[in-house]
């Protein structure tokens, strides 16, 4: 698993960031990858807290390349485990290296980001048939436009995403939406 960090400096080694989740892999079975950014931690260089996606994309592709070429144990299934930023790393990983074989997305670069494809994901994990993910999926597609743009009554709102609601995948507790939390979480969405 190669760990794709968020924005800001890392300091893994020393810091120990992320080292209860790297002992956890390791634990199950899994090798673990990191490294610091450029000027943290014990890496050379100069630390650029603008640097380009696309960069960072390709210091992660050229790490997933040293573990190919190590032919390490496992290098011919080697995923991804991101966070924040790395919502927006992680595709442009994948897209240049098609071998990548799992992504974990731990967050997206903010509450919209990455949710979606979190959502559609693990529906297919659960064996849920395309059909049904289909009719989930555009129900979640209409539950972020009006909580986002609004534009709906709370009755129009719940009548169009029946299916979502009842999903114990995506409710699990059974969350009903009040009239007041509709429109807070719309506020909060919309400012």
């Amino acid at each position: 698993i190669i760990l794709i960090p968020g924005h800001g400096p890392t300091d893994f080694v020393a810091g120990e960031e992320y080292i209860e989740l790297r002992n956890f892999f390791n634990e199950s079975g899994f090798a673990v990858c990191f490294w610091d950014k450029a000027g943290c931690g014990q890496s050379e260089g100069t630390y650029n807290h603008n640097q380009t996606l696309e960069s960072s994309a390709e210091e992660a592709i050229a790490a997933l390349s040293k573990v190919k070429a190590l032919n390490t144990p496992g290098s011919d299934q080697i995923g991804l485990w991101g966070i924040s930023r790395a919502g927006w790393i992680c595709p442009l990983i994948i897209e240049k290296d098609p071998s990548v074989a799992f992504w974990i997305s731990v967050s997206g670069t903010d509450q919209f980001e990455n949710s979606r494809y979190m959502l559609k994901a693990n529906l297919k994990a659960e064996n849920r048939s395309e059909s049904e993910i289909s009719v989930l999926m555009k129900e979640w597609d209409h539950y972020q436009k009006i909580l986002v743009r609004g534009g709906q009554s709370l009755e129009e709102f719940l009548s169009a995403i029946p299916n979502l609601m009842k999903d114990p995948y995506f409710n699990p507790d059974n969350f009903q939406f009040t009239e007041e939390i509709f429109k807070a979480v719309q506020n909060a969405y919309q400012n």
